[in-house]
């Protein structure tokens, strides 16, 4: 019989601790201006931002609490430092709430969001959301306020 020492006790492995991740798409924290829009409210476009992004969707910071399974829309401005673009690049995303969570360190909600479908803007489609250009101060930056018409 062989005499136990204290190294012969179980020593956890990383595989012990990996949290198996369901994603299936990277994401990338990047926060951009963002407005976002639920058909089913009926109200405007309301300020938001994104927390992160990939190419599955996106987390969206906002002050509407949006029920799972709600269809929604959202238009990201990509700044021309990024794209390399003479102007900022507008993307209209449309897809569904994934899951909604409240923050606790500011009013408002984290929306994640299944993107099922994107469109690139032109600069025409883009002019109602110019307000995006401007910097948005944080106690305006999640605003409920209506900011354009929805697009049609």
């Amino acid at each position: 019989m062989l005499a136990t020492s204290s190294l012969d006790t179980h020593m956890p492995s990383q595989a012990d601790h990996r949290v198996e991740d369901r994603r299936k798409k990277p994401r990338f924290a990047l926060c951009f201006p963002a407005f976002v829009w639920i058909p089913s409210l009926g109200r405007d476009w309301a300020h938001s931002k994104t927390i992160n992004v990939s190419t599955g969707g996106a987390v969206l910071e906002t002050t509407m609490a949006v029920p799972p399974d709600t269809p929604i829309e959202y238009v990201v401005t990509f700044p021309s430092d990024l794209t390399h673009a003479v102007s900022p690049l507008r993307v209209r995303f449309c897809g569904r709430v994934l899951r909604v969570e409240p923050q606790d360190e500011n009013p408002g909600y984290r929306v994640a969001v299944f993107s099922s479908t994107h469109k690139y803007l032109s600069r025409e489609a883009a002019e109602p959301f110019a307000a995006l250009d401007r910097p948005v101060p944080p106690s305006e930056s999640l605003s409920s306020e209506p900011v354009g018409a929805p697009l049609s």
